[in-house]
């Protein structure tokens, strides 16, 4: 039949209001959704994509870049000097 659900269809249905930015209960579902997320080491916002792990700590791919060149490093070689910033294996040696 055209146009109707199932029971388990119709029970992941979501209807609700919109609530305004300034809404007491919308900042708090907001802050309990970012909780649950890692967060950048680099920028500090949350990771909603894939994680790159390096150095114990969670980047974006693209904040996980070379402190001299600022290229990503996102496979590929790089070290860590003794004041634990990351370096690209060619600025490293220079």
């Amino acid at each position: 039949m055209a146009g109707s659900f199932t029971s388990a269809e119709r029970s992941h249905k979501c209807h609700f209001k919109r609530q305004g930015p300034a809404s007491a209960s919308g900042r708090q579902r907001m802050t309990q959704r970012s909780n649950t997320l890692e967060t950048c080491n680099h920028c500090s916002k949350p990771i909603m994509e894939r994680i790159l792990r390096a150095t114990g700590k969670a980047y974006h791919p693209h904040c996980f870049t070379c402190v001299v060149c600022h290229r990503s490093l996102d496979g590929i070689p790089f070290t860590v000097d003794a004041s634990n910033h990351i370096h690209c294996i060619e600025d490293f040696h220079k």
